[in-house]
C-alpha cells in the first residue's frame, strides 16, 4: 500500500538537497577569490523506489533525491605535478637572486668597476716610473692605490653582508618549514576524525593543500595519504610529518677548519719569523718556544690562541696530535701563513692563503641529516656554503697576491728619503687590505728607486711594480671570477623563466578543475533556485490535496 504522505515526503527531499545545493554554491562564491580554495558540489542519487504496492498502484515509486556527500573538486596527479615544478622553480629563483645580488658586490656591472681599477694603479706606476721625483704623480699612484684598496674592501664587506643576509633567510625559511609541518601534524586527527564520520572535511584539506603547495616550494617533498587520510610528509627521504607529530628541523653549523698535515714536531724551537698567522708575529712578541716532547704541545696552543684577537684564529689539537686552526668570525675566514724551515717542522703547516668559512647543514632533532632538500632551502644553502665562500677565496687570493708582491719589490726599493724596508700594502687580506698610513702622510717615502744612491729619474722599481701587471694577471682572474658568475646567473635565469612557464601552465589546469567560475555558480544557482521553487509548488500543492481530502470527508459525515 502506498504511504498517505509519500508525496510530501518526496517534496520535503528536493526542498532539502536544493537548500543544501544552494548552501554550497554560496560558499563557492564566497571563496572564488581565496587561495587555494577547491570548489565543492554535492553528490545527489534518486532514492530507492517503492514496489509492491498492491493491484491499485502499478509498477513502483521513488521516495525522492538522497544527499550522499560533498564532493571537493582536485585533481591529486596535477598537485604532485604542481608541487614538483614548484620546488625547481623555487630553488633556481632563490639562487638567480642571491647570485645577483653577489654580481653587483662585485661592482662589475658598468665601467668602473674593479677591474678597471686594477688597470689604473697598475697604469700609475708605469707614469710614475718616467718621472720618479714628480710629486704629483706620486700623489696620483696613492690615490688611485687608495681607491683600490677601499673597492676591495666594500666588495669584502658588502659579500660578507650578504652571506649573513642569506643566513637570516635560511633562519627563517626554516622556521616556517617547521611552522608548516606542526600545523599540517595538527590537522592530521581533524581530517581524519571528520572522515571516520562520513563527512568531508573540504575546508581542512584546502588548508591542508595550501601547506603543502607552500612547503613545496622550500623543499622536495614526498606524500603519502593513508587509509584513514592522515597525510605522511617525507623530505630527502626522512619523515618530517606522521600522523600527529611533525619533527623539526635544525640548523647545525659546522666550521671549516685548517689541519696541518703532520702532527707537531719535536725537538724544535721557534723564534720570531717562524710562525706567522695574519701578519701577527706568534713568537716574536715573547721568548722562543722551545718544543722537546708532546707536552709542550700544548705549549704552542697557547701562543696562538693569546694572539686570537688579533689573528682572528684559534688553534687546538685533534686526537692525532696534529694542529687544527679555526676561524672565529662567522661566515668566511681568512688566514694568512708566513713559515720557516723550522716554523713548518714544528707545526706541519705551510706557507699560505686559505679561506675557512662556517658551513651549515639542516638536520632532525634526533640528528639525521637531510643532504639534499631541493627548493629554496638547498638554494640558500649552495649559495652560502659555496658559491659565496668560493667568491671571498678568488679575492683573498687576489688580495693577498697583490700584497705580498708589491710590498716585495717595494720593500726592497729605496724613496727619496734614501731609505727603504717600507712596505706598500699593510694587511693580509681583502677585509684589512691598506695602503700604509705613512706613504698617505708622505709621498716621499714612496719607494722606487733600485739603489740609495741613484742618479734622478731612476724609477726602476715603479716599473718592475707594472710589470707585476702580466705576472699576476689579477685584472684577468677576477673578470675570470665575474664572467663565471654571469654565466651561471643566465643559466639559472633561464631555468627560473621554463620552469616559470610550466608552473602556469599546470596551476591554469588545475584551476579549470579546482577553481571557482562564477558564470558557472550563477547559472547553478538559478537552476537551483528553480527547482526549489518548485517542490515548494508541489508540497503546497499536496498540501491543498490533503487538505480538501480532509476537510471533504469532514463535511461528508
Amino acid at each position: 500500500m502506498r504511504p498517505a504522505f509519500l508525496g510530501m515526503d518526496i517534496a520535503r527531499s528536493a526542498l532539502f538537497v536544493n537548500q543544501q545545493h544552494l548552501d554550497i554554491t554560496s560558499h563557492n562564491i564566497a571563496n572564488a577569490s581565496v587561495d587555494g580554495y577547491s570548489r565543492q558540489r554535492l553528490s545527489v542519487s534518486a532514492a530507492p523506489d517503492l514496489y509492491n504496492l498492491g493491484g491499485a498502484y502499478a509498477g513502483s515509486v521513488g521516495e525522492g533525491v538522497w544527499a550522499e556527500q560533498v564532493q571537493r573538486l582536485r585533481n591529486e596527479l596535477l598537485d604532485k605535478d604542481f608541487r614538483r615544478q614548484n620546488e625547481s622553480l623555487k630553488m633556481a629563483e632563490t639562487q638567480r637572486s642571491y647570485l645577483d645580488r653577489l654580481e653587483y658586490s662585485l661592482g662589475e656591472l658598468g665601467d668602473e668597476g674593479l677591474q678597471a681599477q686594477f688597470e689604473s694603479f697598475f697604469d700609475a706606476w708605469q707614469e710614475l716610473s718616467t718621472r720618479p721625483e714628480d710629486m704629483s704623480l706620486r700623489k696620483v699612484l696613492l690615490e688611485e692605490a687608495k681607491t683600490l684598496t677601499g673597492m676591495i674592501r666594500e666588495i669584502d664587506a658588502d659579500t660578507n653582508a650578504l652571506q649573513k643576509d642569506i643566513q637570516t633567510d635560511l633562519n627563517s625559511t626554516v622556521t616556517r618549514v617547521n611552522a608548516i609541518s606542526a600545523r599540517l601534524a595538527a590537522l592530521n586527527p581533524e581530517i581524519v576524525k571528520r572522515a571516520g564520520l562520513g563527512d568531508t572535511p573540504a575546508d581542512l584539506l584546502d588548508e591542508r593543500d595550501r601547506l603543502l603547495d607552500e612547503l613545496s616550494g622550500y623543499a622536495r617533498i614526498e606524500t603519502q595519504t593513508d587509509a584513514y587520510g592522515a597525510v605522511q610528509v617525507r623530505i630527502d627521504g626522512k619523515a618530517i610529518v606522521v600522523n600527529n607529530v611533525a619533527h623539526e628541523i635544525q640548523i647545525q653549523p659546522e666550521n671549516d677548519i685548517l689541519r696541518a698535515t703532520a702532527p707537531v714536531g719535536f725537538p724544535n724551537t721557534l723564534n720570531a719569523g717562524d710562525l706567522v698567522i695574519n701578519g701577527v708575529d706568534i713568537i716574536g712578541g715573547g721568548p722562543a718556544l722551545t718544543l722537546t716532547g708532546p707536552a709542550d704541545a700544548g705549549a704552542l696552543i697557547d701562543r696562538i690562541n693569546a694572539a686570537s684577537t688579533a689573528t682572528g684564529v684559534r688553534a687546538s689539537l685533534d686526537p692525532a696530535g696534529q694542529l687544527v686552526l679555526t676561524g672565529l668570525r662567522d661566515g668566511s675566514n681568512y688566514v694568512s701563513l708566513q713559515l720557516s724551515g723550522v716554523g713548518a717542522n714544528a707545526t706541519g703547516l705551510s706557507s699560505g692563503d686559505v679561506t675557512l668559512t662556517s658551513h651549515v647543514r639542516l638536520q632532525l632533532r634526533s640528528g639525521t641529516y637531510l643532504n639534499q632538500t631541493g627548493g629554496k632551502l638547498e638554494g640558500l644553502i649552495q649559495v652560502r656554503n659555496q658559491d659565496i665562500p668560493t667568491t671571498l677565496s678568488s679575492l683573498h687570493q687576489i688580495s693577498a697576491d697583490l700584497i705580498r708582491r708589491v710590498n716585495s719589490v717595494h720593500e726592497n726599493a729605496y724613496n727619496l728619503n734614501r731609505t727603504s724596508g717600507q712596505a706598500f700594502f699593510t694587511g693580509t687580506g681583502p677585509s684589512s687590505i691598506e695602503v700604509s698610513a705613512s706613504l698617505l702622510a708622505d709621498p716621499k717615502k714612496l719607494a722606487v728607486a733600485a739603489t740609495a744612491n741613484f742618479p734622478p729619474g731612476d724609477g726602476s722599481q715603479a716599473l718592475a711594480i707594472y710589470q707585476l701587471r702580466s705576472s699576476l694577471q689579477l685584472d684577468s682572474r677576477y673578470q675570470s671570477l665575474v664572467t663565471d658568475l654571469g654565466t651561471r646567473i643566465a643559466a639559472l635565469g633561464q631555468t627560473e623563466k621554463r620552469q616559470t612557464l610550466l608552473l602556469d601552465q599546470l596551476e591554469n589546469q588545475r584551476q579549470s578543475v579546482s577553481g571557482v567560475s562564477l558564470d558557472e555558480e550563477l547559472t547553478n544557482m538559478l537552476q537551483y533556485q528553480r527547482s526549489f521553487n518548485a517542490a515548494a509548488r508541489v508540497m503546497n500543492a499536496l498540501d491543498e490535496m490533503l487538505a480538501q481530502i480532509v476537510n471533504g470527508l469532514g463535511a461528508g459525515r
